[in-house]
């Protein structure tokens, strides 16, 4: 980085302050999933930044193209509330084979090209994981752009996929992302994580812990209803448990389907379970409970992000697990749990995590990690419980979100990370 960008920063914010975001998982409001970087993007956009964010156009939680489906292009560009945004056409896949690391690879080497080709020059790109290539191939971009790194660490691969029993720790794949896990860490400018413990992770991979920054995921506040009106809006007289989110082998959903099966046992005809979205255990858990004639239990499709929460106020509480694994405890930062506490219900949280926030919001219970018997008491608990200290920990829950995880107050620290890594002149 040339020292007269250097110290002209402020200068270039009005307009020539340009930041890339390489993330191949990102999402529009419109669509299932997450879309921090859409709301990060457009707020640093709104605040004189230029943001490009490219991601690829087939989706993991529906298996389809967005954008390319009908021209077949390898590249789709529109302008999204300022940010240019880049859909990149990959191959396709469907569950966690071969090729969805096909799909990674296809990710990374396209986004690189096409980066390369185009002729503005970032000041910053921003890679993102999970997946490590598409990271790589933003730190390659970044030395041809003479642009600063940061590497957005979201989930700790590979230790997670050793963790979660994916692949052994001695497997080839492992033994690359070990590697290039460790390069990437070494030649960041900064790195942004997710999850709270994760600095203490990376510090142990010979990394300076002045260059690590914890961001976690958010919510948009505003977007959801007024706390005063979100009680006792179900279209039916069931008191709804609802999970909206992936469904994969880390969710541990089949716990909570044994937890239905067991209050169905218990003659408590007044609980419905309700799953949404999709994933490749989708499967799996609708047989589940087909075959062992499960009838209070529902499945529904995956749904936009925007019109999440329209969907969570027809629930009366929520849950959250994950499998009992140890590449918890550097804690979590989903999404959706940050969802359900801006709902204003009450949410069981059921992980092994350093971190609780269901717990330090005092916004409903917590269970141990597949304990069937445990999630049932805590669904039924919560189904005797009175509207009014329902309503309380809802409350709380709000309260919480917009301290902590509204993307207005994750955005300033994202600009502050930043601006420490453009302005800061390497020895």
């Amino acid at each position: 980085m040339m020292e007269n960008e250097l110290l002209n920063f402020e200068e270039k914010k009005g307009g020539n302050c340009k930041i890339w975001i390489i993330n191949h998982y990102a999402h529009t409001p419109d669509l299932p999933g997450g879309s921090r970087h859409f709301d990060i993007g457009r707020r640093l956009t709104s605040r004189g930044y230029r943001v490009s964010v490219f991601c690829s156009d087939f989706l993991h939680y529906t298996y389809r193209y967005h954008k390319t489906e009908v021209n077949k292009k390898k590249l789709f560009q529109e302008t999204l509330e300022g940010m240019d945004w880049n859909w990149i056409r990959t191959s396709p896949y469907r569950g966690n084979t071969g090729k969805r690391v096909l799909n990674m690879i296809s990710f990374a080497w396209r986004v690189f090209w096409i980066g390369l080709r185009k002729k503005e020059k970032p000041l910053v790109i921003i890679g993102s994981s999970p997946h490590l290539f598409a990271a790589f191939s933003a730190w390659l971009l970044t030395k041809w752009k003479r642009a600063k790194f940061i590497f957005e660490v979201r989930d700790l691969w590979p230790q997670s996929l050793i963790d979660l029993g994916e692949f052994s720790p001695s497997h080839p794949f492992i033994w690359v992302l070990a590697r290039l896990e460790k390069f990437l860490y070494q030649r960041a400018d900064a790195i942004v994580t997710l999850l709270p413990g994760a600095k203490e992770y990376i510090k142990n991979r010979g990394v300076k812990e002045d260059k690590v920054f914890w961001i976690p995921n958010g919510v948009n506040a505003d977007n959801y209803i007024s706390k005063n009106s979100l009680f006792k809006q179900s279209d039916n007289d069931q008191f709804v448990v609802m999970y909206a989110g992936a469904h994969g082998k880390a969710n541990a959903l089949d716990m909570i389907i044994d937890a239905a099966a067991l209050i169905m046992e218990k003659g408590e005809d007044g609980i419905l379970f309700e799953f949404v979205g999709e994933g490749p255990e989708k499967k799996n858990l609708m047989a589940m409970v087909k075959d062992k004639k499960i009838n209070n239990v529902r499945f529904a499709d995956p749904i936009p992000s925007n019109e999440i929460p329209a969907k969570l106020v027809k629930a009366d509480a929520f849950v959250f697990c994950l499998e009992d694994s140890p590449v918890f405890k550097y804690g979590v930062s989903p999404n959706k749990l940050y969802t359900y506490l801006s709902a204003g219900k009450p949410v069981i949280f059921s992980c092994c995590s350093m971190n609780n926030p269901v717990s330090e919001a005092n916004a409903g219970l917590t269970v141990p990690p597949r304990q069937l018997r445990a999630m049932a008491e805590a669904v039924i608990k919560l189904f005797k419980m009175s509207p009014q200290e329902r309503e309380e920990m809802g409350k709380r829950g709000i309260e919480y979100v917009k301290k902590y995880h509204d993307f207005s107050i994750l955005t300033d620290k994202y600009q502050e990370v930043i601006e420490k890594t453009v302005k800061k002149v390497e020895s």
